[in-house]
């Protein structure tokens, strides 16, 4: 089954066709252009040579591909050993970092057992769960995360024990603040420790 004739002559769709079977077949444009001449991507990609959608049942149309899907997101209880007895308890999935299985989020907020022990900040907690597992607030933006003053008020508070606790290492990616919205956006994306 061949393409649909009026598809095939777009030439945005040629070339792009033409560059994908050069990257899978790992084909220099330079070899072709050299060998068989400038003419050649002309010369294989007659129009004429394809079917015509109104002529012949047998063509097919480009199916577009969706490159970056977002997977939907969804309300979920929080069942995370570290999560438990705060004071929301549906989580929106994915998060952030588009993490959707809970069982991958659950090791590791486990890497941050360490930190938790040690009671660095009333808010880490809260900080972790509401990054790793946003708050669910239906009707409203698809998930809250906490403020940006929230973290920094744990980052201030816990770089120190990191640090200690975990031989040195930098204060994770994950966690760097100008991630955060702030609570003085006119849009509020975020909760603080009192608004849940």
């Amino acid at each position: 089954m061949k393409s649909c004739r009026n598809v095939k002559c777009h030439c945005f769709f040629i070339l792009s066709l033409l560059f994908r079977c050069l990257i899978i077949f790992n084909i220099s444009l330079f070899y072709l252009i050299y060998f068989h001449g400038s003419t050649f991507l002309f010369t294989v990609f007659r129009c004429k040579w394809f079917p015509s959608k109104n002529r012949d049942a047998t063509c097919f149309r480009p199916v577009r591909e969706n490159r970056n899907p977002t997977p939907p997101m969804y309300c979920t209880s929080i069942t995370t050993p570290q999560c438990q007895n705060q004071p929301y308890s549906l989580g929106s999935l994915p998060n952030v970092f588009l993490q959707r299985n809970v069982t991958e989020i659950r090791i590791e907020l486990e890497f941050y057992d360490a930190l938790l022990a040690s009671g660095c900040s009333e808010n880490l907690r809260l900080f972790l769960c509401g990054t790793y597992i946003p708050f669910c607030a239906e009707n409203q933006n698809p998930f809250m995360m906490p403020c940006r003053e929230v973290c920094e008020e744990v980052q201030g508070a816990c770089l120190d024990h990191f640090r200690f606790l975990y031989g040195g290492l930098p204060w994770p990616n994950k966690l760097q603040c100008h991630r955060f919205p702030s609570s003085n956006d006119d849009a509020r994306t975020c909760f603080m420790p009192g608004d849940v």
